[in-house]
């Protein structure tokens, strides 16, 4: 089963057995200049979520301008 694609800005509860994957906007082309977008992910069948990576890449930058990444467990 294909991974379902979660938009950016949406709150989305995760099911078992499910897969997911998040994007940028306009992915797989480069998005706007000081572009923000989150995702909120929640599940009531259990206390933990597993987020594997396969695949995740940001545009180098030594002064880290050209793109972040960052989870919160709130």
């Amino acid at each position: 089963m294909p991974a379902r694609i979660v938009p950016c800005g949406t709150s989305t509860e995760l099911l078992a057995g499910v897969s997911y994957a998040i994007v940028s906007p306009g992915y797989p082309n480069a998005y706007a200049p000081f572009t923000s977008c989150q995702w909120n992910f929640f599940t009531r069948a259990s206390p933990s979520i597993t987020v594997d990576c396969p695949t995740f890449q940001l545009t180098p930058a030594a002064d880290c301008s050209s793109g972040a990444f960052l989870a919160v467990d709130p």
